[in-house]
């Protein structure tokens, strides 16, 4: 299947200077997966095979701790996110990457990323870019959680992303900034007044 102009043009706004013919070829070599509600697209405890876009749906990060889901985050569509650092590094992943809806999602495998960087050096520019923003993304929620109160963290959400409010349900809004359902709803009161 040929990747959408969605992807293509993704790749491009990452890029300077790449030729658009290259990114063609990248945008390729990622085929399109679709993943049902609530299955898991990475688990943890593995290494990792590939990182992802996000065409369509919405994909969530979460981890375990003290045997209890912990949301971290939400990828829309146009978001590349996965477990990279575990992919690229053959480590065992540490969190789980689930279709919170029914996903599209293009698929960058090891063995087609090995094989791109050897077919193309160019390329490692453009892997570089991407893996610097999944990375970019996963050090903003170590930041989040380590520097904002609840309070705050909710705050910022309402602000940078306002789309969660409308596709998550609160329990994981919650979840994701560290209060249960409760906390969420006295925080909610207490800024709206």
């Amino acid at each position: 299947m040929e990747p959408t102009d969605f992807l293509l043009n993704k790749l491009i706004d990452l890029t300077s200077g790449l030729d658009k013919v290259l990114l063609g070829e990248f945008a390729k070599a990622m085929p399109l997966k679709k993943h049902c509600k609530g299955e898991v697209i990475a688990p943890a405890g593995r290494v990792a095979n590939e990182v992802f876009f996000v065409e369509k749906g919405c994909v969530r990060m979460l981890y375990y701790l003290e045997c209890r889901e912990v949301t971290a985050s939400f990828y829309f569509e146009g978001s590349f996110t996965g477990p990279c650092i575990s992919m690229m590094f053959r480590t065992e992943n540490q969190q789980v990457f689930e279709a919170f809806e029914d996903c599209q999602i293009r698929t960058l495998s090891f063995e087609n990323y090995t094989a791109l960087l050897q077919q193309q050096p160019e390329f490692y520019r453009l892997r570089s870019t991407i893996a610097e923003r999944i990375m970019a993304d996963q050090e903003l929620i170590i930041r989040f959680f380590l520097g904002l109160t609840p309070k705050q963290r909710y705050q910022y959400l309402m602000e940078n992303q306002p789309e969660l409010f409308l596709r998550v349900p609160q329990h994981h809004v919650a979840s994701m900034i560290g209060v249960t359902a409760v906390s969420l709803s006295r925080i909610r009161k207490r800024i709206s007044y």
